[in-house]
């Protein structure tokens, strides 16, 4: 199955170059420096970076519909609940690039702006990671269940709404943290395991959609 993870990869980063790679890298960058108050910090850890990791199966989508690329890999000899795990162990691990700089990013304001607790930074870290993996999940989902069109509106939206319940969490001055402080063994745990849930149904319901699709 390794042979088909790094096909994914090789193909996905084919299609988006290294210069927009790194462009939206740096616009992120731009954010937390430019943006005071903790805000830049919370809008590219939750926001930004995590909706980075449903880029893969968005890209592989709009390559299959030019070049059929998984009807190629049904021509190889491997099972299609193979090329669904192949799919999102891809999509995992194009994602930690985009963990790895959300904690490039807490410690480089923990040693300078000190903006959070020791425990808010972990807490932010932890829901960058889970708002990461279900995002890469259910866009996963809908790349095996439509075409182009159907998984690029849906990758739309759900950046949409993201961005309109940051703004509505900000603009209320909601005391995320706060909240997030109490009992957080108990929250955190739920959280979880709610996502590894999600990701397990959505891992489930792709394995089905694309066994009876082809």
């Amino acid at each position: 199955m390794s042979g088909l993870v790094m096909a994914d990869r090789l193909a996905y980063r084919r299609r988006m170059s290294a210069f927009s790679r790194y462009f939206s890298y740096l616009i992120c960058v731009a954010a937390f420096l430019l943006i005071p108050k903790g805000i830049g910090l919370t809008l590219v850890t939750l926001l930004i970076l995590p909706m980075g990791t449903a880029n893969l199966p968005v890209m592989i989508k709009e390559i299959d519909s030019g070049q059929a690329y998984t009807r190629y890999l049904l021509t190889l000899p491997c099972s299609r609940k193979e090329i669904v795990q192949a799919r999102f162990c891809a999509s995992l691990l194009d994602g930690l690039w985009d963990m790895a700089l959300v904690l490039a990013l807490l410690v480089i304001d923990a040693l300078w702006r000190h903006t959070c607790t020791p425990l808010g930074y972990l807490q932010l870290g932890l829901a960058s990671l889970m708002i990461g993996w279900i995002y890469m999940a259910m866009n996963l989902v809908v790349s095996f269940l439509g075409n182009v069109t159907v998984t690029s509106v849906f990758y739309m939206i759900s950046i949409l709404a993201g961005m309109a319940v940051y703004i509505l969490v900000v603009w209320l001055d909601a005391p995320v943290l706060q909240v997030l402080s109490k009992n957080p063994v108990l929250l955190w745990g739920g959280c979880l395991a709610l996502t590894a849930l999600i990701v397990a149904v959505c891992y489930g319901i792709s394995l089905k959609l694309f066994e009876r699709g082809r």
